[in-house]
Formats: structure tokens, sequence, C-alpha cells
């Protein structure tokens, strides 16, 4: 099953005991990479992004879910989150000489920027997309490999310009059609809500790729090649769903890895030829040729306009100017977004719409190049739609469709036979998709309609023996930082994903240091964090190294060393962590007798120590002993031998600390009553 929206069917108000999952950062596809070298030709800054390959694996694995992906990065202008949904471009009978590449396709919108539109399009190896918001595109192309294997990402801001095309339909094609054009507003759905009942219309495609094409963008490869073509289709199917509420999928798909049969070098000439004969029999909607031929004056054309169904006259041709690297990267500009309009262009034309410029439309939508008819003299160039020529013009165009050429195109599908009807089953998550929060635990309710009763749901890859009858579902969950995706099946196995992130936010801590009274040259250290519910402390010597920790709760009483030392404060509350650090002054050494304690110079080592210590003290017959801040003795065995040389007798006096527990110590001399001390940190 498919469709961005067979997302929630969990239901049934009911709250569960807290569960023992916790969702993880390595659930998260994506996270910000490593700056890599940006090529001269980018007209601005780069941000990078590592997809992570298990995330991705198990989302190829899955279809429907929808979730959130926070703080992704537009090049210099910050990072945001998207709010996005997976869709499908594949039947599930799709024919073919090989299994369909492992892809995952999201759509939707830029978290709070009214109008954006985002589509993502994601392979293994290779990756396409684009992002829209406040007037400025950016592209998403791969740009290498991380050191883990990962595929990385680059959004660079801007698009390469597009490249002169006409379109092979002229207006003596539109007499077909009815006289007249009922108006009505645009649909624009949203990527997560289809405001139209419970079902979508559904066309297939069968997708064919000529030699040439199959060289250009595939390498000679032909799953290569139809990655490329699947990912060109996927971008048409978002725009078919965002404007019209049609879903194009493809049904057949062949490559030429030989030279193919078509006897002409213009990629719009070879139309006649093609007839789908050489595709594996799916009885499709519409044949599309992408083409690797020249488009020099044709970069396109279709059969006819309205004429989906028609074993002859459903054809199209979309010249493709996408040249890919040996590895199949783009980076930092390709012109997969130009393609893309190309085939939602072509095949528009099928589907039902003329030319924007055609007088048939009475009046004609725009006027940026002259008429298709006598309707207008003077062209005026405007921003023009995906079945304009505005395009040709310094006014450009847009990846939408115009809202009269969406009405259009809705009102004729309804009415021919070649389409299936497919459900759609929505859903909401209350209070959010984003959840921030420090809390160790979070309670939120999943809500779906159109589903089909009991249904059952698990979180990741983990079933949970629930069945709910009702359409309402609450869960507790013990979160970390990181996404949990739900799924949930209908009493008719219709299955579907949902999913919640949880960002830390507002959570801090702060250290401040106290003296201890004189006698013990040492401090009281103290944090305090922002909420203390559930939370914890560990204190750690910086810089930090394996082990290093050196005790544990909201207050810690420490020795002050022979140098300035800073200590670090590691405060966790549910999926928050905030740090703070203090640095210790150096231990201030009194003149000798002043006090009964007096420093006088041993030397120890190592210190910080682990598994033992060593003393190198006078041969005077002092007694020596390991206490803790507190001035507990600690029981460490000792180990003496003689030291000696032309200007001095000592010892050697090595202790055990095998037994003593990690933290902070002295060495303690006695010496005819005279205590000196040393101290050090056992890690």
């Amino acid at each position: 099953m498919r469709f961005p929206l067979l997302a929630f069917l969990v239901v049934g108000v009911l709250l569960f005991p807290i569960l023992s999952y916790s969702s993880t950062s390595e659930g998260m596809l994506f996270r910000v990479a490593s700056q890599i070298p940006v090529p001269a030709n980018a007209r601005g800054e780069a941000a990078f992004l590592e997809m992570d390959r298990t995330t991705f694996a198990t989302l190829a694995s899955w279809r429907d879910f929808i979730c959130v992906i926070p703080d992704f990065p537009l090049a210099q202008n910050g990072a945001h989150d998207l709010r996005v949904a997976q869709f499908e471009a594949v039947a599930p009978d799709i024919k073919g000489r090989f299994p369909v590449p492992a892809h995952v396709f999201l759509r939707g919108s830029v978290d709070g920027i009214a109008g954006s539109h985002v589509c993502l399009t994601l392979f293994e190896d290779r990756a396409w997309g684009y992002i829209n918001a406040n007037g400025k595109t950016y592209t998403i192309t791969a740009a290498g490999r991380a050191e883990s294997g990962n595929l990385i990402l680059g959004v660079v801001e801007d698009t390469v310009p597009a490249a002169s095309f006409n379109c092979g339909v002229e207006d003596w094609k539109t007499t077909k059609l009815p006289p007249q054009v009922i108006a009505s507003p645009n649909r624009n759905n949203s990527p997560l809500e289809f405001p139209l009942g419970s079902t979508i219309m559904q066309l297939t495609v069968a997708l064919e790729m000529d030699y040439p094409c199959v060289q250009q963008v595939g390498g000679g490869s032909d799953t290569a090649a139809f990655k490329y073509g699947l990912s060109v289709l996927a971008a048409a199917d978002d725009l078919y769903m965002r404007d019209v509420s049609i879903s194009l999928v493809c049904s057949a798909h062949y490559e030429w890895t030989t030279p193919d049969p078509y006897p002409d070098t213009a990629a719009c000439w070879i139309l006649d030829y093609f007839d789908g004969s050489n595709l594996p029999p799916s009885n499709p909607s519409m044949r599309v040729l992408f083409s690797g031929r020249n488009t020099d004056w044709c970069g396109g054309l279709a059969a006819g306009i309205g004429v989906l169904c028609s074993a002859t006259d459903a054809k199209c041709i979309c010249g493709i100017k996408n040249t890919l690297s040996r590895n199949g990267w783009n980076y930092p500009y390709s012109t997969w977004t130009w393609d893309a309009m190309v085939s939602a262009h072509e095949m528009g034309h099928l589907v039902a719409c003329p030319h924007t410029h055609n007088c048939w439309w009475n009046p004609p939508l725009d006027s940026c190049v002259p008429a298709e008819g006598d309707c207008y003299a003077n062209p005026v160039a405007s921003k023009g739609t995906i079945m304009s020529y505005c395009h040709t013009t310094p006014a450009g165009a847009i990846l939408k469709f115009h809202p009269r050429c969406s009405t259009w195109m809705d009102q004729q599908v309804e009415q021919i036979s070649c389409k299936t009807l497919q459900p759609i089953v929505t859903t909401t998550i209350t209070p959010t998709r984003r959840i921030q929060t420090c809390a160790p635990t979070v309670t939120f309710t999943v809500t779906a309609t159109n589903g089909a009763a009991p249904y059952t749901f698990g979180i990741n890859s983990t079933p949970l023996s629930s069945t709910i009858n009702g359409n309402a579902c609450t869960l507790t969950l013990k979160p970390k930082q990181g996404a949990v995706y739900i799924r949930i099946t209908d009493a008719n196995g219709i299955r579907a994903y949902d999913s919640v992130v949880f960002v830390p936010s507002g959570y801090g801590v702060s250290v401040t240091e106290d003296s201890l009274p004189a006698g013990r040259d040492s401090v009281i250290l103290t944090a305090t964090p922002t909420d203390t519910t559930g939370a914890t402390c560990v204190w750690s010597i910086l810089p930090t190294t394996a082990g290093r920790t050196i005790g544990s709760g909201w207050n810690i009483t420490l020795p002050r060393l022979d140098v300035a030392t800073k200590y670090r404060a590691k405060a966790t509350s549910g999926v928050c962590i905030a740090y703070d650090t203090v640095t210790v002054n150096a231990r201030q050494i009194p003149a000798r007798g002043v006090a009964d304690r007096t420093m006088i110079q041993f030397r120890i080592y190592p210190n910080p120590a682990h598994d033992h210590i060593t003393a190198l003290v006078p041969a005077d017959g002092s007694r020596f002993w390991i206490e803790d801040v507190l001035g507990r003795r600690m029981n460490a065995a000792q180990a003496r031998s003689s030291l000696s040389n032309s200007i001095s007798d000592g010892e050697q006096i090595d202790f055990d600390l095998s037994t003593v527990p990690a933290g902070a110590y002295w060495i303690v001399r006695d010496a005819a009553a005279t205590i000196t001390i040393s101290s050090f940190q056992k890690w």
C-alpha cells in the first residue's frame, strides 16, 4: 500500500504503562557532517549532512510513515525542522528486469514557513531533492562518502538555470477538449493532510529509458539509470499529489543498456517509433520515454491532450538534461528539478491540460510568449507555472500547476477508467510530532481515521501485544534524544507509520565552589540544575579520558591540588544533558612550622593514579598512609624499598590502590608528630 497518509491507524483512547523502549539518536536519518570542500562553481555557502545507512535501511522497508527531521540546515540560512511524510512512486506489482532498489521518498514542508515545500528522493548511494522556502530554492545532492560509509549530502542555495525548453504539443491538439473550463481554487494539499475523503486517484506509468539516457544518467548501468528515472518520476508524483490529488506510480520499466531501435538523433522525433512494445506488459495509464537524445529544438513531446488510457496516444517523450558523474553524485548542482518539471509538463498534457498560453482557457492563464490562438497580440512576461513557457523569459516559472490546470486535471481523471482508488489513512499526534522535553517520561496520543478496527501496533521493530478498537492511542515512553517510529496495522492488513522526535530543551546546570574550614585544604563543589526531578549528576576532572569519573551527586568534596584543576559536572534529566565547569585554584603552602600540618615536598607518581602510586620520601622512619577527603584511612598495602646515592638516602613506598575506589585522596606522612600531605586522584 502507499501514499503519504497511510499513517496512523492507532486507536482507542488508552493509557499504557510506561514502555521500556527508549529512542536513540541513532534513530535519526540525518546528522550534521563534517565540512568538505565547496567546489568553485558553488554560488554560495553549503551545508552537509550524513545519512545514516542503518536508519535508511529500516525506513526503506517501511511505507507511509510521517516524521519530523529536526534542525535540517538550509545552507547559510540556518537550521529548520522539516515536517515530512513518506510517499511511494512504485506500484506493488511493478514489472522489470531487476528488483526495485531500496529507496526512501519524502515530501512535506519546512515547519513554520508558509508555502514552503520539501521533496527528497534517497537511495543508499545517491540522492536528489529540493526545498523551496521564503522565495529561495535549495538543492540537495549526494556529495561523497563519510569514513563510516554513510552517504554525505550537500545542501546548496540556488539551482542551475533552466534550459531553454519548447514542447512539441501545439494548439491544434486542443480540438478534442471541451469548450470551457470551470475555474476553482487550487487544492494545494498539505503533504500530511488530504481533505478529499478516504481515497486518492492513482495513475500508472510505464517508464522506458533510451540508450543515450542510460549512458548519461547511469554510466551504462540499468540499475543506476533506473534510480535516476524513478527519482524524477517520484518528484513529478509529489507535484501531482500536492496540486492535483493524483498519484503517479511506476508499473513497469525498461532501460536500454545496448543501442535502442529508435532511428533518430532528436528526442522528440522518436515519439512515432515509441509504442511501449519493449516494456513489460502492465496495462498502464500512460507510457513515458526518458531520452538522452538531442533536445535543441524540443525538450519534450506528448502524443495528445487528455488521452489517458489510450493504447496508441497515451505516450510522451521527456528530454533528460542531467548528466551524472561515474558514482552518481551531482554535487553541488544538478538539473534534476528541471527534468522533473519537463516530465510533469509532458504528462500534464496526457492527463488533460494544454499550455497556459493557449486561448482555449478563455482567457489564457498567462501571456509570457505568443498565444496559441489569437486571443492576445503582445506577450507580457510573468511568473509561470509547470504548463507554461514563462521559464523562457526573465520572469521564470515555479514548480507548481496553475489552479485551473489542477482543477481541470482532477475533474478529467475522475471520469476515466484506467485509474485506481487508493485508501488514505490520516493521523494526528497530540501535542506534536516534535516534543521538546527534559522529562524522564513523555506521554502523547496518536489518533487515526479511515482505517478498519481492530488495530495492532508496535514501536519501531518491537511489536506490542495490544489490540485497540477505538481511534486514539495514548503512549507513555522513556525518551532519549532521537526519533521513535510507531507501526500500525488495521483489520485489513493496511500498515502505516508515524513518528515522534524528542528534542532536549531548556535544561542547564551551574557549579559553585565553597572552601572548607582551615585544617583541611579542600573545597566543596555544588551543582545546581534547573530541574532535579529524576536527574543525576556525575563529576569528572578535565581533560577527561576513559574512567576519569571522580564521583556523583549534587555535592562533592575535593582536595586542592598542587596545580589549578578544572572539574566538570554533567547533569542528566530525561533526554537532557547539561554541563558546567569550575577551576579550583592551587593550594597555598604555608611556611614550615607555622601550623601543625606543614607541606614538605616529597614526590609521588603517577598522578592521577589507577592501580598503584609510588612515593619517594626521606629515610627518617616516618609513617605513611592514605586517607580520603573526610579523613578516613584507606586499606592500601605498602611495599618499601631503600634508595641511596652519593648525596642523600631515601625510601620508595609503593601503595596498592586496587581496592581503593576512584576519587580524591591524600598520602599522609607522620614524622615525629609533624603531619605533611600530598594529594592525588585515583581513577
